[in-house]
Formats: C-alpha cells, sequence, structure tokens
C-alpha cells in the first residue's frame, strides 16, 4: 500500500507547479482504490491540500492503532488538520464488504476527525 501511495504524491507535485491549485484536485477511488486513498488521506501530509477524495465500495482495513503509528512515523504529534473532504460512497446490498462493516469503518473516521487529524469533513452516502 506504501507503494502505491507514494505514486500519488508525485502526481500532485506534477499538477500544482503546471498551474492546478490544491484545492482543484480531487481523486476517486473504487474498491481497493478507495481504501488506498482513505488511507493515503489519514497518513500522508500532502494530502492535506487536496479539494476531496472520493471513496466507493472501499475502506481501509488497516487496523486504528496502524493508522495512528503510521501517523506518528510521518510526523503527525497531536492533532493536524486538513482541508480535503472525504466522500465515502457505499451500497446497502454490497456483497464482498457489508454495509455494517462500512458503518464502523465510517464511526472509526469520525474519531479521527474528532481528534482533529486528518479530516476536515466527511460525508456518508448509500445507494
Amino acid at each position: 500500500m506504501n507503494v502505491t501511495m507514494d505514486y500519488f504524491e508525485p502526481l500532485i507535485k506534477l499538477e500544482i507547479p503546471a498551474g492546478t491549485p490544491a484545492k482543484r484536485i480531487v481523486f476517486v477511488g473504487y474498491s481497493q482504490g478507495a481504501t488506498i486513498l482513505t488511507l493515503f488521506l489519514l497518513t500522508r501530509r500532502l494530502a492535506a491540500e487536496l479539494g476531496a477524495v472520493i471513496s466507493y465500495g472501499g475502506l481501509p482495513l488497516t487496523l486504528m492503532h496502524s493508522i495512528s503509528r503510521i501517523q506518528d512515523e510521518n510526523g503527525f504529534i497531536d492533532g493536524w488538520s486538513k482541508e480535503t473532504k472525504l466522500f465515502m460512497l457505499h451500497g446497502t446490498q454490497d456483497t464482498f464488504v457489508p454495509f455494517v462493516v462500512f458503518q464502523e469503518w465510517l464511526k472509526r473516521i469520525e474519531v479521527f476527525q474528532g481528534c482533529g487529524q486528518g479530516i476536515a469533513k466527511s460525508r456518508m452516502e448509500v445507494n
């Protein structure tokens, strides 16, 4: 997952000097891509400037204490805030990731948000 997340940062670094404001950059991920993007948002400083991350049908199965450890390794000590908005889309009839699992993950995301860590605003959509 780190290799994939490492790929996003050069993409962002190419777009900004080319004239695209970071606030106009939106990443969209489906399934495993959604998982990686949500983890990227929670653990990488460069994700702080993005306009939004849209996650469809995926969620990190990474343990919360592992995410906290990665945050510590990346120098996120105490609260750190981001402007990036997270939109999580998930179907109630998803056979791979049951809706109840998604709801639990959303509660955990809100804990990070409540501590001022990683997410300015999140929204859940159900279809």
